[in-house]
């Protein structure tokens, strides 16, 4: 597959999908991940952590010319994976995020990105407050709890609208 320098390409999967590939996607993983895997307490983590890896190696074979158990990474101070560059060609760049089954995975060759999976929570019903893309008015808040706090505040739905218009 190809992707452009200006090109950003968003793969979807959910966990339970993956699950009938089970097999093969854990068979792609290297001895450190393997190793990573057996570190879950749970195991339902370390099957998705198998299958998040696994379908993380296949869609990066997809623009490589190695196959899925071939791809070797470094990892950063944080322990994020980036492509090895001894093995690899530069400026092919990957971020991966997951939550609650979803797996979201952005890649692209113009440098360093970002994706991530959110849910917010439904809001309440806002009764005698207007439902606008603005706030409600601060007595509005206050008197009727029409601002829910669960919700992350106004930055972070400017925040949110920024990235999936992106």
């Amino acid at each position: 597959m190809r992707c452009e320098i200006h090109d950003v390409h968003l793969w979807r999967a959910r966990t339970q999908e993956l699950a009938a590939d089970a097999g093969e996607l854990a068979a792609t993983l290297s001895p450190d991940e393997q190793q990573r895997a057996q570190g879950f307490a749970l195991r339902k983590d370390r099957e998705a952590f198998i299958l998040r890896r696994g379908l993380l190696r296949a869609i990066l074979s997809q623009y490589l010319p190695e196959g899925p158990d071939e791809i070797r990474f470094r990892h950063g101070y944080f322990g994020k994976p980036h492509l090895d560059l001894g093995s690899h060609r530069p400026g092919l760049y990957f971020n991966l995020s997951h939550r609650m089954g979803l797996v979201l995975c952005a890649l692209g060759r113009g440098g360093p990105l970002g994706v991530d999976v959110e849910f917010l929570a439904p809001m309440r019903q806002l009764s005698s407050c207007q439902a606008t893309s603005r706030l409600p008015s601060p007595p509005c808040r206050q008197q009727r709890g029409c601002w829910p706090s669960t919700f992350g505040g106004p930055g972070r739905r400017r925040t949110s609208r920024l990235r999936a218009t992106v």
